[in-house]
Parts: C-alpha cells; sequence; structure tokens
C-alpha cells in the first residue's frame, strides 16, 4: 500500500504510515539521483551501469557533483565581480576615498606632480582595441554617431583602414553632395521643360466655350449659316442613323481629318443644340405641338 491509509490521524498513534513515507525518506532519493545520473551518462555514451558497475557509477557521479558545484561557484563569483551584489548593503564613498596607501601630489592647477593618481575604475572593459584599431570605439562623433577616431569608421565591428579609410569617407561625403546637387538640377530642369511644354500647347490656350458642355466664351462669334449648316448636317447624320434601324455596326464611318481643321466653333454649337438631355423635364414632348404637357 502506497498511501497512508491512516492519514487524519496523529503520526503517535500510527505504526506504518505507507510505502511512500519509505520512499521520500533516508538515502532514497540519493539512491534516485545516482540511477538518473548512471542512465543520463549512459545514453550520452559513457559505459557506466549502476547495477553492473556500482562502485565506478557512485565515482563519477561524485565527480559530477563536485564539477557541477565548482563550476556554479565559479560563474557566482564571476557575475558578482562583473556586475556587484546589489542584496549587499554598499560602502561609504568617503571611506573607500578618504585612505588610500598611495601618495600622489597636484599643483595648483589639479596636474599630477608626484605619485600615480588612481581613477575609479568602471565595470566595464577600458582602453580595449579591436580589429586592428589604434583608438577605441567612442574616441569620435559626427552627425549624431559614435566612430573610431583612428579611421573615422562609424561600423562597431569593422577593421581599421587607416588614413587611406578617412580619406575614403570625405570623398564618399563630397560625392554624396555632388550627386544631390546634380538630381536637384536635373529636378529644376524637368521642371522648366514641363513648363514650357504646357505653355506651348495650343489646345490648353482655348476655353471651355468649344470643348465641353459650357457655353461658348463672350469672344467668340460665331457664324449663322455655319451653325445651320452644321445642324442640317447632324439631322441628315440622324436620319440615316434611323433609316439603318439603329444598327452601329451599319452606320458610316465618320471622322475628322486634321488637314481639316478639327472640330469647329459653329459644329460644337450645333451639337449642344441637337443633344437630348435626360435631365431635362421636357425632352420628352420634343418635335409635339405642346398640347401633350396639358
Amino acid at each position: 500500500m502506497r498511501e497512508d491509509p491512516n492519514p487524519n490521524r496523529p503520526a503517535n498513534e500510527k505504526t506504518f504510515f505507507g510505502d511512500n513515507f519509505v520512499r521520500n525518506s533516508g538515502d532514497f532519493q540519493t539512491w534516485q539521483a545516482l540511477n538518473l545520473h548512471s542512465s543520463q551518462a549512459f545514453e550520452k555514451g559513457s559505459q557506466v551501469h549502476v547495477q553492473a558497475l556500482p562502485s565506478l557509477a557512485e565515482v563519477m557521479y561524485q565527480q559530477y557533483k563536485s564539477k557541477k558545484e565548482t563550476m556554479t561557484s565559479q560563474s557566482k563569483e564571476e557575475v558578482l565581480a562583473k556586475y556587484g551584489n546589489t542584496a549587499q548593503q554598499a560602502p561609504d564613498e568617503s571611506l573607500l576615498l578618504g585612505q588610500t596607501e598611495a601618495y600622489v601630489e597636484y599643483d595648483r592647477t589639479g596636474r599630477v606632480i608626484k605619485g600615480q593618481e588612481v581613477k575609479k575604475r568602471s565595470r566595464y572593459e577600458e582602453d580595449v582595441l579591436i580589429n586592428n584599431h589604434t583608438a577605441v570605439w567612442g574616441s569620435w562623433w559626427s552627425d549624431g554617431a559614435w566612430g573610431f577616431a583612428c579611421c573615422r569608421s562609424c561600423v562597431k565591428n569593422s577593421y581599421c583602414t587607416g588614413k587611406a579609410g578617412e580619406k575614403a569617407l570625405a570623398e564618399s561625403a563630397g560625392q554624396m553632395v555632388k550627386n544631390l546637387e546634380a538630381k536637384a538640377a536635373r529636378a529644376a530642369a524637368e521642371a522648366e521643360a514641363r513648363a514650357n511644354s504646357t505653355l506651348n500647347n495650343k489646345h490648353l490656350e482655348k476655353g471651355d466655350g468649344v470643348w465641353g458642355d459650357s457655353a461658348p466664351a463672350d469672344d467668340e462669334e460665331l457664324d449663322p449659316a455655319k451653325v445651320k449648316a452644321a445642324l442640317q448636317k447632324l439631322e441628315q447624320q440622324q436620319r440615316e442613323a434611323e433609316a439603318a434601324g439603329g444598327d452601329e455596326r451599319k452606320r458610316k464611318f465618320n471622322r475628322v481629318a486634321d488637314d481639316e481643321g478639327g472640330v469647329s466653333a459653329e459644329e460644337m454649337e450645333a451639337f449642344r443644340l441637337m443633344k437630348r438631355r435626360a435631365e431635362d423635364p421636357a425632352a420628352a414632348f420634343t418635335g409635339t405641338d405642346g398640347y401633350d404637357m396639358l
């Protein structure tokens, strides 16, 4: 029986606590950890078995525990040395700076004339040169970017190129300025060309009196005879379309040649007079004597 048969009875009145009591007390947990370590070591390639070689399994388990404790303590010490321990009370700075064994003399301007000045150390690594650089990262600043003073590079993991890199950076900046100026000049030239082409388009100089549905402009003079002739022409075309039964495939091809001067103002006026407007309430009574409206 694994569970306690009488869990509610006091411990001094019970003689049997169940099998689980034995499993969770004494050396059972240590034996269970030894078996788990042996099985995991065997899966990773170690020739060890807790039943076949119990002494070897015990020795390997003890070595594993000692190495684990050593690595854990070493890692903890490295972390505390690098970042400090905020759980401990910080020492008084006046005591840290008040007494020292180093002897230093200063002049009136604050320069050291005797001894060696002890600077406060930072938790971060200082004066570390990487990738063949002769200056540290952050020794140069330009246009909101940090870099190396030795080659003026703003890429932290880049290799030092020395004076050649500084010269190339200056040439690149100059070329970029030239490219921007050339781009601005091209944009200005294109805008001027578009403005000139717009002024040269004669059809844009014509008012809405010729093209569109608006009335003719005040300065346009229409010839009544030409308007009448255009109306007759449109009426004839309409009669031909009705004779064809309204079939667009039988309508004659009609186009206005460019050499004929295009559509004239009189033809547009005739088109507006003949155009049927759906929004006109009296459009349905066109061609009647007017009594249909009563």
